[in-house]
């Protein structure tokens, strides 16, 4: 057999070609998707009552949902800032945790500083939520991921969810605050 320098280079490269698309293929593979986050509840108590300036708590259950088959996902701090308009109605801040491989997490919380906006009519809300995330594969951990999350939540005269959708899951798009007295679409 006679090895031309040819054959041999022709040989190496579809060697290196096969390696990368291995490369790739696992990587894609292996590579974590994202934690969903959704609001699965959202009341505010006896809302009509405008007879106090103090505004009263409202209730919240958020739900993160980790897809992925492999890997677990460590959260650090993690924080939620509730907007009508461009006035701040509510912040949250939860300690870090770890979520298992395919994993619900549902958290209750309970704060004050709303019922104002919406004792006469419906109001619409921006929940903003961000946290930074490492992923734990097969024993390896990924460095610091940001995530920020944002979805309006409408609001009616009761203090609920109002619409069809009681479930709002919140997405990467960002949605511009407009002053209070301006209609959301």
């Amino acid at each position: 057999m006679d090895w031309e320098p040819q054959n041999i280079y022709s040989w190496l490269l579809k060697l290196v070609g096969l390696l990368g698309f291995l490369a790739l293929c696992l990587w894609l593979t292996l590579r974590p998707k994202e934690p969903s986050c959704t609001i699965m509840d959202f009341s505010i108590p006896n809302p009509n009552n405008t007879h106090t300036n103090q505004s009263g708590p409202f209730y919240y259950l958020l739900e993160l949902e980790n897809p992925n088959k492999d890997s677990t996902v460590y959260y650090d701090d993690i924080s939620l800032v509730f907007f009508y308009g461009e006035d701040i109605v509510g912040t949250d801040r939860m300690d870090a945790f770890k979520q298992g491989k395919q994993k619900k997490t549902p958290m209750v919380r309970v704060w004050r500083n709303l019922v104002q906006a919406i004792s006469k009519a419906n109001a619409h809300l921006i929940a903003r939520f961000s946290a930074r995330v490492r992923y734990k594969t097969w024993g390896v951990s990924s460095k610091h991921h940001r995530i920020k999350l944002q979805g309006v939540l409408p609001i009616g005269l009761d203090g609920k969810v109002s619409g069809k959708k009681k479930k709002i899951k919140l997405h990467r798009k960002l949605i511009k605050l407009k002053s209070r007295n301006s209609r959301f679409r």
